[in-house]
């Protein structure tokens, strides 16, 4: 009875191993397709990128993650089968051998996460670098802006004066605007 659960798991795990060869190929070019989509800054915006990074590692997690799976129904078979009694040494290094994979799996997943994470966070930063260039030039227009409007402010002020001096043409409007020029002046 033992011996034909670990024949079923086998199976079972032969059939996913050969289901998983093609969808491998599939999740790879998908994959590869969006990774290049992301670098493309000509005809993809820095969100619709980031998001193509992002579908990019949940079709890697998708993949590997039954690539998992599978190594675990195998393990998990041929450790039922050496429990048996009498593992041969060969026995015992297909299952180092089947636990290795596993594991070799998973630090790729862990390292493929790592990779999509790292080239997110680089698109994230300069997301953050172009929007505080264009806070800086908004900046910068704003100031060139106000400083054309007080300059322009300074001119009329000034042309008001010289026409008030030009009007000022009797003597008493003349010192009348002494007065009012030396009380300006000391009112500073």
């Amino acid at each position: 009875k033992a011996a034909s659960k670990i024949a079923d798991q086998r199976a079972k795990a032969d059939k996913i191993d050969r289901q998983l060869i093609i969808d491998r190929a599939i999740a790879n070019k998908e994959r590869a397709d969006l990774l290049n989509k992301a670098d493309d800054k000509e005809k993809f915006t820095l969100q619709e990128r980031i998001d193509f990074l992002t579908l990019a590692g949940q079709k890697e997690d998708e993949i590997t993650a039954k690539e998992i799976q599978a190594a675990k129904l195998r393990l998990d078979a041929k450790i039922a089968e050496n429990a048996l009694g009498n593992s041969t040494k060969e026995q015992l290094e297909e299952e180092a051998n089947l636990r290795a994979n596993l594991i070799n799996l998973e630090t790729a997943k862990l390292a493929k996460a790592k990779e999509v994470t790292g080239q997110i966070i680089a698109l994230n930063a300069e997301a953050a670098a172009e929007e505080q260039r264009l806070k800086d030039e908004k900046k910068l227009k704003d100031d060139e802006a106000q400083a054309a409007e007080d300059l322009k402010a300074a001119e009329l002020k000034t042309l008001k004066e010289e026409i008030k001096n030009a009007e000022a043409v009797t003597e008493d409007e003349r010192r009348a605007l002494e007065i009012e020029k030396v009380g300006k002046h000391y009112d500073k």
